[in-house]
């Protein structure tokens, strides 16, 4: 099947590029057919919506989303080529590139798989981007494994070449041994030196290519945690095919500039029946009822439920709708879903109505719409930038340059807020003094012991206190701030 679909996929190229564009907006197509559209200029905003009939069926946007496991090595192999490193190392490099570190969705393995994780989650910890990484190895018919230094981290090791080799896909980084190879766990752990002042001029810069106090505490890990190798089954997805009832629509919202990424199948009160899609679902927002995992659900009053991704959903019977209600699903981020010419590949049962358009400001999806849940998903994905230049320059940090180095930061801190305008950014840095000052009287800290305790206990600290000041949650900050600082 994903052959055929991919065979279209070209012959539409050529279509594409010896014929006229087509522009319009709107398409719909019959019975058991496989179809094309062919869209110029960013689209922002796509609806697929069943008719009178549930329908099944697969869908390409892009011929890059979603990813298969086949679509996900082809890539990997393209930067092979590009880059002249070898296919191990372009699968860390695709796997640091198209995920993130954020707060573990669920406990479960489900969020390990390489699909569901690359096409939905996106963003996880430590033990998240090593497993997928190990995984992408596996189906690339690599030997690997991964390493828990227990308590502390776990990085994904490849056999290759006739020698194991780490790599760290939270981290971001790889080290070398005094052969100029990619050095092994077990090298670094008897060389921790490597990690704390690594020996190779990288092409890249990151806190951990240089030394500092975060690759000092790396290389104590390196060198004393308790290790263990883990072993791991994840089952393959090996359907992903789309299934919708009648009268529903499914909208993807796709707006880069905004970092919206999100599937919303919209319900009516014609919608009845089986929902499939092969994504994580995140939300359920309305007036009705429906099956999953051998529970019913019914929700009232436009209420909104958060998913348990400790038990993941995989389909959904909905039995009863009594207003427009919907299911969120998530959408990596990093994924490059979008360019100038849209190309949407679809297969399907039944007929289906395609849209585009751009997105009304006034309809964008409720995503994530617990307060406390936005901080946290934004303060470690979006922030993970101001965090780490944060771990790379610490030791910098005295008392006599704290003040302006704050104020510096807070300003990083404000620029990946799209949603702040220039007055907007100004009128805070102005509150961001006296607010500070306010934050640690209630904790009883001095700015010079604020930095030091962030220095030696948790870095990422500083931007929970951004945002505090930022979103005016100052019990947010005390939450986290007993949470890392153990009760100060």
């Amino acid at each position: 099947m994903g052959k055929l679909i991919n065979c279209f996929f070209y012959l539409s190229l050529f279509f594409l590029f010896f014929s006229c564009t087509n522009n319009e907006k709107e398409k719909s197509y019959n019975y058991k057919s496989i179809d094309t559209l062919f869209l110029s200029g960013k689209s922002e905003q796509i609806s697929i919506s069943s008719n009178e009939n549930p329908v099944s069926f697969r869908l390409k946007i892009n011929n890059r989303f979603p990813l298969s496991i086949a679509d996900m090595i082809e890539n990997i192999q393209q930067i092979s080529i590009q880059k002249s490193i070898s296919e191990e190392q372009a699968a860390w490099e695709f796997v640091t590139k198209n995920t993130f570190h954020s707060h573990r969705l669920t406990e479960k393995c489900n969020q390990h798989n390489s699909e569901f994780f690359i096409n939905s989650v996106g963003g996880g910890l430590c033990e998240s981007r090593a497993t997928v990484l190990a995984d992408l190895w596996r189906n690339m018919n690599f030997e690997s494994r991964i390493i828990n230094m227990v308590n502390y981290h776990v990085v994904a090791e490849v056999f290759s070449a006739g020698k194991w080799k780490m790599y760290d896909a939270d981290n971001e980084i790889y080290y070398y041994n005094e052969k100029n190879e990619i050095a092994s766990f077990h090298e670094l752990r008897e060389h921790p030196d490597w990690v704390v002042n690594p020996l190779q001029n990288y092409d890249f810069r990151s806190p951990y290519t240089e030394k500092n106090l975060w690759t000092e505490k790396l290389g104590q890990w390196y060198s004393s945690a308790e290790i263990n190798t883990i072993s791991w089954e994840i089952d393959s997805i090996s359907d992903v095919e789309f299934s919708l009832p009648p009268n529903t629509q499914m909208t993807l919202y796709l707006q880069n500039s905004k970092n919206i990424f999100s599937i919303s199948v919209e319900l009516t009160e014609k919608s009845k029946g089986l929902i499939k899609l092969p994504f994580v679902p995140y939300c359920a927002i309305g007036v009705f009822s429906f099956k999953a995992n051998d529970s019913a659900f019914v929700l009232s009053n436009n209420d909104t439920l958060l998913f348990h991704n400790n038990e993941f959903i995989k389909n959904f019977n909905i039995t009863n709708v009594r207003s427009n209600s919907r299911i969120i699903y998530l959408v990596n981020p990093r994924l490059k879903i979008l360019s100038e010419t849209t190309i949407i590949v679809t297969e399907s049962t039944e007929k289906l109505t395609i849209k585009t358009s751009e997105i009304d400001k006034n309809k964008i999806p409720v995503f994530l719409p617990n307060r406390l849940a936005v901080e946290r998903i934004f303060l470690d994905s979006v922030l993970n930038t101001v965090y780490l230049n944060y771990l790379a320059n610490s030791s910098a940090y005295t008392s006599e340059n704290i003040d302006e180095y704050l104020n510096v930061e807070f300003r990083k801190f404000l620029d990946t807020d799209k949603s702040l305008q220039y007055d907007d950014k100004e009128l805070l840095l102005k509150k961001f003094p006296k607010q500070l000052k306010l934050y640690l009287l209630e904790i009883g800290s001095s700015k010079e012991d604020f930095i030091l305790l962030v220095n030696k206990y948790h870095p990422m600290s500083l931007c929970y206190l951004f945002a505090s000041i930022r979103y005016d949650k100052s019990e947010f900050l005390m939450e986290t701030w007993r949470k890392h600082f153990d009760g100060l």
